[in-house]
């Protein structure tokens, strides 16, 4: 593990959990966790997170329920929020 956390930006989030098939996320995705990464991020971002999912929803590309199930996985993450970074 390196001593500098990596802050996660909701995009990256997204696209892991609704684009699987984007190779360069699923890589990078692959080496933090290989690594034993630490992910930070702002309390902002669970906000985000869920205004995301739902533009999917509303947009009919994904049911409620596979939103349902994004949005769960996004916020079992270890990811450490805090208030300001």
């Amino acid at each position: 593990m390196t001593d500098s956390p990596v802050c996660l930006d909701a995009n990256i989030i997204v696209k892991r959990l609704i684009e699987d098939d984007d190779a360069a996320i699923h890589r990078q995705w692959t080496a933090w966790h290989e690594a034993g990464q630490q992910f930070v991020a702002p309390v902002l971002q669970r906000y985000e997170l869920t205004n995301a999912f739902h533009r999917y929803q509303t947009a009919g590309q994904f049911s409620v329920a596979a939103v349902e199930s994004a949005l769960a996985s996004a916020l079992r993450l270890p990811i450490t929020y805090h208030d300001q970074l």
